[in-house]
């Protein structure tokens, strides 16, 4: 289902604005900024060039441009609580259900799938997804493409993969599927925002289920 609703056609009224990148010569020689000192970038960068044909000079470049992310590592590694013993409020239907079916929620789902109904059909009978799942998800996870996120996911990832420890491995393979994707869809890598974790899009996807 997720891979399924990421891919679906969509008409150019509600694709978000990335642009193309422009591929030039002008790149820098060497790894420098934030990640000049990490072994770990210089391997994954060997890695892609050998396993997934990229240009050496081109992601020296990008990794050059790339910014380690303070919050990021908060929110991925926090530090250990210390204060009093809370109880956790045990979850419900009824509660998530008072979440997302307001009135809002409802009446902005309605415009949504009537002003996409075209691109919303086809994706259902292409994939055989019934369309209230696909704006359901799209309702849950971007109030219906009002609320992408506003981190670089490029600096996200990088931050992920490179500078915290609990998931790096995880994140070292979506930033991997994040700059093949870039590559095959032809966007610029800095571009894109989306969560500080990485997810992306109407669906928020990571990038391998993209």
């Amino acid at each position: 289902l997720h891979q399924q609703t990421v891919v679906a056609p969509t008409p150019k009224h509600i694709q978000p604005s990335i642009p193309q990148p422009t591929f030039n010569n002008n790149y820098a020689a060497a790894l420098s900024g934030d990640y000049a000192n990490y072994p770990a970038v210089q391997q994954f960068i060997q890695h892609m060039v050998k396993t997934h044909g990229f240009s050496e000079a081109y992601l020296t470049d990008l990794f050059s441009q790339a910014q380690s992310l303070d919050f990021v590592i908060h929110l991925e590694s926090p530090e250990p609580y210390t204060g009093p013993a809370q109880r956790s409020k045990l979850g419900s239907w009824t509660r998530y259900r008072s979440q997302f079916l307001t009135e809002a929620h409802i009446n902005n789902g309605v415009d949504f799938w009537r002003n996409n109904a075209d691109a919303i059909a086809k994706a259902s009978a292409t994939y055989g997804v019934d369309p209230e799942y696909i704006v359901g998800i799209i309702g849950v996870e971007t109030f219906f493409g009002k609320n992408f996120g506003k981190t670089c996911i490029f600096d996200a990832l990088t931050t992920l993969a490179f500078n915290t420890h609990r998931r790096a491995p995880y994140f070292t393979e979506e930033l991997k599927n994040f700059l093949l994707m870039t590559k095959e869809e032809g966007y610029e890598p800095r571009q894109p925002k989306g969560s500080w974790a990485g997810a992306m899009g109407y669906g928020q996807f990571m990038p391998s289920s993209f």
